[in-house]
């Protein structure tokens, strides 16, 4: 497979079968696949808790594993904890811009908030936790450090060829490989197939992104990056520089541009007098500050893929995901204050809908409360028609 590849020939086989598997799902409407993701929850936790238990079981306890002392030290151990830090951070990037891929899919819009407060963060410490004793129990079974699971329970069965091992490093990996199935099609297929279909609505459905994504991750070599644990990581902390100024930009134009509204009809229009046209179809605001956003830590960004570099420039790179975050989101919202697009709101005002009723059925529905409630129908449509006509400086809403 050529130097520095994490497969062998029959790696690459296996790596063919799981892809052509992936394939088969992305067939399935993602409404259907909820089922099968409630099991790879289930299935997930308890592949963890075994993997867990039979090394910790292996390296004599999990005392002897918690007791090995650290090979860092002074200020090396400092910079050590600070970058891996903000790496959990930055590794949470793809989640935090991808995430209405999915969550959009929920019946109620607070169904959401649960998962990303308690549920993703929880989850992600606990994967960490879980990862740190795996590791590092490899240390006193092997006496090296494997960082890869899957290249662990290899090294399980070749060390001791038993029945027992065979069967657990079979129904583990079975275990992963569901798991990862999954992963792969809610946490890279789903959001490529919508990002392709936006950008090229005329010739890609969201699920012929989802293939068009399958075929380019053949182009992109990932045996390459499971090369060692320094590639790795070094490919983790390399792309959070672009998404973090994506997700900077998002937060502000929600949050505090926009103030949580979107005319619904004007996003599915492509009339040039939309407010959403900008300027021939591009924000320009948007890309301006995500190229800005991106600049301070392109450099930290070429030393992480082998360029040299001055120290101060590593440690700056190690916030590289706040910097792009934080520079991205101002320089957004001062272009919009210079040059205000067709909505935006005050401050002190929040305009997100608690539901969205298209205009043609917006008789009916008044038809039906009318029917069934005793509803002051003049009151609700004054109502709408002040909350719609809402307007300040800078600010048009098109119904």
């Amino acid at each position: 497979m050529g130097e520095g590849s994490a497969l062998d020939s029959g790696g690459m086989i296996g790596f063919v079968i799981f892809w052509l598997v992936t394939c088969c799902f992305l067939v399935i409407p993602v409404p259907k696949m909820r089922s099968l993701v409630y099991i790879k929850l289930v299935v997930f936790v308890i592949s963890a808790i075994a993997m867990l238990a039979w090394t910790l079981t292996k390296a004599g306890g999990i005392g002897l594993v918690a007791r090995q002392g650290s090979t860092a030290h002074g200020s090396e151990k400092k910079w050590l904890v600070l970058r891996f830090f903000m790496l959990g951070a930055a590794n949470c990037a793809t989640f935090a811009s991808n995430a209405a891929d999915f969550q959009r899919y929920a019946k109620k819009p607070n169904d959401v908030i649960l998962g990303n407060l308690l549920g993703f963060p929880l989850a992600n410490f606990i994967v960490a936790l879980v990862g740190n004793f795996v590791g590092s129990s490899s240390t006193l079974i092997f006496g090296e450090l494997v960082w890869n699971p899957v290249t662990l329970l290899d090294m399980i069965q070749t060390q001791e060829y038993t029945s027992a091992n065979r069967a657990g490093c079979f129904f583990i990996a079975a275990m992963f490989t569901y798991c990862a199935i999954f992963s792969s099609v809610f946490e890279n297929s789903l959001p490529a197939g919508n990002d392709i279909a936006a950008l090229f609505p005329k010739f890609f459905t969201i699920r012929k992104g989802f293939f068009l994504c399958a075929i380019i991750s053949f182009a992109i070599n990932p045996w390459y990056l499971l090369g060692s644990a320094s590639i790795f990581v070094s490919f983790m902390s390399s792309y959070q520089i672009f998404l973090s100024a994506i997700t900077g930009v998002l937060l502000c134009h929600y949050y505090i541009i926009c103030r949580g509204y979107f005319n619904v009809p004007e996003l599915f229009t492509s009339s040039r007098d939309g407010a959403y046209y900008y300027t021939h179809g591009w924000n320009i605001r948007a890309y301006t500050a995500y190229i800005i956003g991106i600049i301070p830590n392109f450099y930290g960004f070429l030393n992480n893929m082998g360029v040299s570099a001055p120290i101060g420039v590593t440690h700056f790179y190690y916030m590289a995901y706040w910097v792009g975050l934080f520079l991205s989101g101002v320089i957004y919202y001062i272009s919009c204050r210079i040059f205000p697009p067709k909505i935006m709101f005050p401050l002190k005002e929040w305009h997100e809908p608690k539901n969205y009723i298209r205009p043609e059925e917006e008789a009916e529905t008044v038809e039906v409360l009318e029917g069934e409630e005793n509803v002051d129908v003049e009151k609700c449509s004054v109502e709408k028609t002040s909350a719609g006509n809402k307007a300040s400086d800078g600010v048009m809403i098109s119904d």
